[in-house]
């Protein structure tokens, strides 16, 4: 079922990402579920929200699709 979800989230977030412009919209999608994935996983396992994880990953998003 998570797999089948992440396909689905791939191809919108995908889309999405095309129409804003990114490179290689699809490739960045699965990316940012990999990251998202990551994220939810390490707090799982502190047993609560993390503040610093949750900015490291909003820094990345803000920054990590800017062609320079």
């Amino acid at each position: 079922v998570l797999e089948r979800q992440n396909r689905t989230y791939a191809l919108l977030i995908g889309s999405e990402l095309h129409a804003l412009g990114w490179p290689h919209p699809q490739a960045a999608a699965r990316m940012l579920l990999a990251m998202i994935n990551e994220a939810a996983l390490a707090e799982h396992r502190l047993g609560q929200p993390s503040a610093e994880i949750r900015e490291a990953l909003w820094d990345f998003l803000q920054h990590g699709g800017a062609r320079r």
